[in-house]
C-alpha cells in the first residue's frame, strides 16, 4: 500500500506509513504540498480502469481537464498567477509527484517522492519575499549582514577605544615628563647656585685653615648630590638620570682638585727643603742643622695627618696620601741616623781634648769667665768658660750646649763635638785689650765672627 503522503510501499496489511508514521487510511483528510494536486480525493475513483478510460477519452476529444470533486469550476485552480492574501512562508520545495502533463493529477507516480533527497534543501528561517517574484522562489541561505555589522561595530569601538586610551596615556605621560624634568632642573639650580656661591682664589699666602673648610663645604654638597641621586630624584621618567647634573658635580670635582693640587705642592717644596740627600753626613751637617730638617719633617707629617681629607677615601697603597707619607718616614729615619753619627763624633772630639790636658794657670787667668752679647744671626749669644777646661754655649736665651777648651794667653779653642756647627768647630777666641773684649771665629768660611764682652 502507497502512503498518500509520503509515497512509501507499505504492506496491504499496515495502517501506518512506516516511514512518515501518518496513517495509511487518512488520505482523504491531508492536503497535497502543491498548488497542482489540489483537492484530490481519494474516493473519485481515479485509481480505477474506468476512471483511465474516460480519462483518455477526454483526452482524445480534446476536452479541458478539471480536478474531480471540484465544486466551483469557474475558480482558477492554476496557483502561479493566484495573488496571496498573506505574506507567503517559504517550505522546501517538493517534487510533485504528478507527470507534468497531467493537468488534472490524474496520473499519479507515488515512486516520485521515495526519490526526493531532503538534505539538499535548507530551512528559511527569516526573509521577505519581494513584490512580484513568482512563489516558489529559490530558497538562499540567509545573509549575516547584520552580524557582520555587529562585529564591526564592535571592532571599531575597540579600536576607538584602544586609540582614545593610547591618546590619553601620552598626554598624561607628556604631563607627568614635564613635571619631572622641571622638579630636577630645580634641584640641580639649586646645588649648581651653592656650588657658584663657594669661591677657590688660590695663593701662595692661602690660608691652610680656609682652604680644608672650602673643600669640606664641596664635599658636604656632593655627599647630599649623591644622597638624592640614589633617592632617585634626578631620575626622568625614562628611568635615566638627568645628564645635566654631571654639570653640577663635575663643578665640585674641579675646585675640590684645585684645593688638592694647592696642598700637594706645599708639600712637595716643604719635602724638599727639609730632605737628606746622599751628600749629608756628619762632616758636612752640625747638629742643630740635622735637628731642624727633622723638626720641619714632623711638622709637615703632622699636617699631612691633619689634612688628609683633601685626599678623600684615597689613601691606600701605591696613592699619593701614602707616597708622603712613606717619603718623610724615610728621611726622619735619615736625619735621626745622621744625627747619632754627629753625637759619636763630638764625643771623640771631647775625648781627645781631655788627653791634652787642662788650660795653663795664664790662659786660665785670661779666659775664665762669662761673655755674652748679640751673635751675627740676630739671636743672644752667651759662652761660659770654666778653669776645669769646660765650656758652656747658650744661643738665644734657650738651647745650651756643652764642650771644652784649651789654649793659652794668647787664644782659646772651644769644641762642641760639632753639636753648635760641625763644619765650623772648633772655635778660636781672641782678644786685643786682655780678655775683656772676645771675637769668637772659625777657619770655615760659612762662619761669621761673633763679637762679645766679658761680663
Amino acid at each position: 500500500m502507497l502512503c498518500p503522503h509520503c509515497g512509501t510501499e507499505n504492506p496491504g496489511t499496515s495502517t501506518i506509513c512506516s516511514n512518515c508514521s501518518e496513517s495509511l487510511s487518512d488520505s482523504s483528510d491531508s492536503p497535497d504540498s502543491t498548488d497542482d494536486a489540489d483537492n484530490i480525493d481519494s474516493t473519485d475513483g481515479t485509481d480505477s480502469p474506468d476512471s483511465e478510460t474516460k480519462h483518455d477519452e477526454d483526452k482524445d476529444s480534446g476536452s479541458e481537464v478539471k480536478p474531480g470533486n471540484s465544486d466551483k469550476p469557474n475558480e482558477q485552480t492554476d496557483s502561479s498567477t493566484a495573488v496571496p492574501d498573506d505574506p507567503q512562508v517559504f517550505s522546501p520545495p517538493t517534487m510533485s509527484p504528478f507527470v507534468g502533463d497531467d493537468a488534472d493529477g490524474s496520473i499519479f507516480q507515488p515512486s516520485l517522492l521515495s526519490d526526493i533527497d531532503y538534505s539538499q534543501f535548507n530551512v528559511v528561517t527569516d526573509g521577505a519575499v519581494a513584490d512580484g517574484a513568482d512563489i516558489p522562489t529559490t530558497l538562499k541561505k540567509p545573509r549575516s549582514s547584520k552580524a557582520i555589522k555587529v562585529v564591526g561595530i564592535a571592532v571599531l569601538a575597540v579600536a576607538l577605544c584602544v586609540a582614545l586610551a593610547g591618546g590619553i596615556w601620552f598626554l598624561v605621560t607628556s604631563q607627568q615628563s614635564s613635571a619631572t624634568k622641571s622638579e630636577v632642573q630645580k634641584l640641580e639650580e639649586s646645588y649648581r647656585s651653592q656650588v657658584d656661591g663657594i669661591d677657590v682664589s688660590l695663593t701662595e699666602d692661602s690660608s691652610r685653615t680656609d682652604l680644608l673648610a672650602t673643600y669640606q663645604d664641596l664635599a658636604d654638597i656632593q655627599s647630599k648630590i649623591d644622597g638624592d641621586q640614589a633617592a632617585g630624584k634626578f631620575k626622568l621618567s625614562d628611568g635615566s638620570d638627568d645628564p645635566d647634573l654631571v654639570a653640577v658635580t663635575s663643578s665640585i670635582s674641579d675646585k675640590q682638585k684645585k684645593i688638592v693640587d694647592w696642598f700637594s705642592s706645599d708639600y712637595k717644596k716643604r719635602l724638599t727643603a727639609s730632605s737628606f740627600d746622599e751628600a749629608d753626613s756628619a762632616d758636612t751637617l752640625d747638629q742643630t742643622t740635622i735637628d731642624s730638617r727633622i723638626s720641619a719633617l714632623k711638622n709637615l707629617q703632622t699636617d699631612i695627618e691633619n689634612e688628609r681629607v683633601i685626599w678623600g677615601g684615597n689613601t691606600g697603597k701605591g696613592s699619593d696620601y701614602s707616597s708622603y707619607v712613606n717619603r718623610i718616614t724615610e728621611q726622619i729615619a735619615r736625619g735621626n741616623k745622621l744625627s747619632k753619627e754627629l753625637q759619636k763624633k763630638n764625643q771623640a772630639s771631647a775625648h781627645n781634648a781631655e788627653k791634652s790636658g787642662q788650660p795653663s794657670k795664664k790662659a786660665q787667668d785670661k779666659w775664665v769667665g762669662t761673655y755674652s752679647g748679640m751673635g751675627t744671626d740676630g739671636l743672644s749669644l752667651e759662652i761660659v768658660l770654666g778653669s776645669d777646661g769646660s765650656v758652656v754655649y747658650r744661643e738665644g736665651g734657650t738651647k745650651v750646649t756643652n764642650g771644652s777648651w784649651t789654649g793659652d794667653e794668647n787664644s782659646a779653642q772651644i769644641s762642641f763635638g760639632g753639636q753648635v756647627s760641625s763644619a765650623s768647630e772648633p772655635f778660636t777666641i781672641t782678644s786685643s785689650n786682655g780678655g775683656k773684649h772676645i771675637a769668637v771665629s772659625s777657619d770655615s768660611p760659612s762662619w761669621n765672627t761673633d763679637y762679645l764682652d766679658k761680663q
